[in-house]
């Protein structure tokens, strides 16, 4: 079973990024609602993530795939479980971040084996998996010579590979590959987080 909700009174303790991004209303609120799924230890697994995650994302999608590696970029120490903290700092930055902060949310999406770089391979599975789910359409030829011109062009020392730096590079030279994940990461900051019926 899950903790109990924290006092409104008690502030949990959160980045400058996310005192950025939310009120402090809505961050109690969102304390409160992870508290009731969390474990004793304070984390959620990768399968509490999909039901918690989905009042924040239902006016675009259901889908698991993107769900999965949304879990694994939030999921910024690797131990496969997610803790507030990283929850609200990764749905600080997929609601309300800014332009480089989403690319950043995007790398970590496609960096599949968490190594700090994207290869072509992850590039082309993660996009055409995403792009097929997303759309209906199965684009797996224009993707992969995307992705081929794409490491042409930016993989500058030839290693196989884009660090961040190359990846964002490639956001701003093929839009496509971030096009349709700045649908569901580019929410008005004005809108209020969307907070589910109690």
């Amino acid at each position: 079973m899950g903790h109990s909700p924290s006092k409104p009174s008690q502030e949990p303790e959160v980045s400058e990024t996310v005192k950025a991004h939310f009120t402090s209303k809505e961050i109690h609120k969102l304390h409160a609602d992870f508290a009731k799924v969390a474990a004793d230890n304070g984390t959620i697994t990768k399968a509490q993530f999909m039901t918690t995650i989905h009042p924040y994302v239902s006016s675009w999608t259901a889908g698991n795939i993107f769900l999965e590696r949304l879990f694994d970029a939030f999921d910024s120490n690797g131990d496969h479980e997610i803790d507030f903290n990283e929850f609200v700092e990764g749905l600080s930055i997929f609601s309300r971040g800014t332009p480089e902060e989403k690319v950043e949310l995007s790398f970590k999406l496609y960096d599949i084996n968490r190594d700090g770089y994207v290869t072509q391979r992850e590039l082309y599975k993660i996009t055409s998996q995403l792009y097929s789910a997303f759309y209906n359409e199965d684009q797996s030829q224009r993707i992969k010579e995307m992705v081929a011109r794409l490491f042409d062009d930016l993989d500058v020392n030839g290693d196989g590979q884009l660090s961040l730096t190359e990846f964002k590079l490639q956001a701003m030279k093929e839009p496509m590959i971030t096009d349709f994940l700045q649908q569901f990461l580019a929410e008005p900051a004005s809108q209020p987080v969307p907070i589910p019926p109690s």
